[in-house]
């Protein structure tokens, strides 16, 4: 059987959060439960099943072979028009012991409704009072359970999980059992600035058969206080297949970011007070005080009509004779040729 056909049982058997298991009772809900009967979980849901498609075609099928995988594999809760998943958690049950592959483990089972709606739907129920489990935290069986799943692929876990433990045990899972020379598979612990804290808070796992033929599978799981899952990614070549994004955890997750761009925005807001408004103010009141004096544009004056000429009036000419004659002579008394008007 080709490495996709195992991958795709493994991950459509992931779907159901926990494997096969066997309980009898045992005592009262213990405190590494953080969950708590009415929560309600709402997942961001990112689906994209391009990325898996590549490793397929890296792994030799044909088009048609491609395509029956995928259809079947993304449908339902994985289809890529679902972008949400809601929980809500019915009861919590006693804590009751756990048989595992021969190994006996406490832990403690739950009821659930889970929802999924796409884009632009309403919810709608998938699964009613739906059986899950939480387990305490086991280093082996937590290493089990993410060597398995290719990261801690788990809705809900224990909230008290010792994660450089986890790591610590799963890097010597894999150096026993990965020996060739073209694998590849280790894990890291994922921490994050809390409150300005250094916390533990989930694990990451590069996996890859045969780096000459594949590229890396990758996965990240991160949990908050309550041991709920808070951000899962598993990708392909550094795409993401499955993202998964817990709302109301923006602050927990990106809390330092946060806190660190608030202040930034303060004392951004405080330097153009202090450089730019305040001094403007301060000098909008000198100018009030005593205002520079403006110079006024000398007015146009329009220029005065001549004067009229003053003094006596002048003497006339007879045009006949040229004997000088009295401006109101109507005749020349020399030659006595009429004066014209």
């Amino acid at each position: 059987m080709k490495l996709a056909k195992t991958l795709s049982l493994i991950i459509i058997t992931a779907l159901l959060f926990i494997p096969q298991m066997t309980f009898v009772e045992a005592a009262s809900t213990p405190s590494y439960v953080g969950i708590e009967e009415n929560d309600v979980l709402i997942y961001t849901i990112i689906i994209d099943k391009d990325p898996y498609e590549s490793f397929l075609e890296d792994d030799g099928y044909s088009d048609t072979t491609i395509e029956n995988i995928t259809d079947s594999m993304f449908d339902g809760a994985w289809d890529e028009d679902v972008n949400g998943w809601r929980y809500v958690i019915l009861e919590i049950k006693d804590e009751k012991e756990y048989n595992i592959l021969g190994e006996e483990y406490d832990g403690v089972p739950y009821i659930y409704n889970w929802y999924i709606r796409e884009t632009g739907g309403d919810w709608e129920e998938e699964e009613e009072s739906e059986n899950g489990d939480l387990l305490k935290y086991d280093k082996d069986y937590y290493v089990y359970r993410t060597s398995e799943m290719m990261g801690l692929y788990y809705l809900i876990a224990a909230n008290n999980i010792n994660w450089r433990r986890v790591v610590s045990g799963l890097n010597e899972e894999y150096d026993d059992h990965w020996d060739g020379e073209d694998q590849k598979a280790e894990a890291s612990v994922e921490t994050s600035l809390y409150y300005f804290t250094q916390r533990d808070e989930g694990l990451t796992v590069i996996w890859n058969p045969d780096e000459n033929v594949y590229e890396d599978f990758k996965s990240t799981s991160r949990y908050n206080d309550d041991g709920v899952l808070m951000y899962y990614e598993w990708s392909y070549d550094g795409r993401a297949i499955l993202n998964y994004i817990l709302q109301g955890n923006v602050f927990h997750y990106y809390g330092w970011v946060i806190i660190l761009a608030s202040i930034a925005g303060v004392v951004i807001v405080a330097l153009i007070v202090t450089l730019v408004v305040l001094p403007g103010k301060k000098k909008g009141k000198k100018e009030k005080i005593a205002p520079t004096p403006i110079e006024k544009t000398p007015e146009t004056v329009a220029p005065a009509a001549p004067a009229a000429p003053i003094g006596p009036p002048q003497k006339q000419f007879c045009p006949n004779c040229g004997n000088p004659i009295s401006p109101d002579a109507a005749f020349c008394p020399e030659c006595g040729s009429r004066m014209e008007d």
